[in-house]
């Protein structure tokens, strides 16, 4: 038993170990995108939105919607290296529930 583990510590063995942290890579690739795919397919309707809330004079409207967008990429920006570092510390499964979680909650608020 002792062999076979030292086998597996070594990359020898059945090679799961070294293709299970590239498939489960190429899943958090795909999801992260279809993520950011969906968070970021409002953008174009953005203006439509603002107007809705009764901003009617064009260059607010334009305003806002540039503002909401930079916004968006600037708290992303500052916040990544806090969540990264406390990822390093926690784990990153726990990251990723939390992440998870918290989407799952904001999404159930907003109805």
């Amino acid at each position: 038993m002792a062999a076979h583990a030292a086998s597996l510590a070594a990359g020898g063995g059945d090679g799961y170990a070294g293709h299970s942290w590239k498939r489960n890579l190429v899943f958090i690739w795909i999801g992260v995108f279809v993520g950011l795919l969906g968070a970021n397919f409002v953008f174009p309707f953005m203006p439509f939105y603002i107007q809705e809330l009764g901003v009617t004079d064009k260059a607010k409207v334009s305003y806002y919607t540039g503002l909401t967008a930079s916004v968006t990429g600037l708290s992303l920006t500052l916040t990544a290296p806090f969540w990264g570092a406390l990822s390093d510390r926690l784990g990153r499964k726990l990251m990723f529930v939390r992440a998870l979680v918290g989407a799952g909650v904001l999404i159930g608020i907003m109805g």
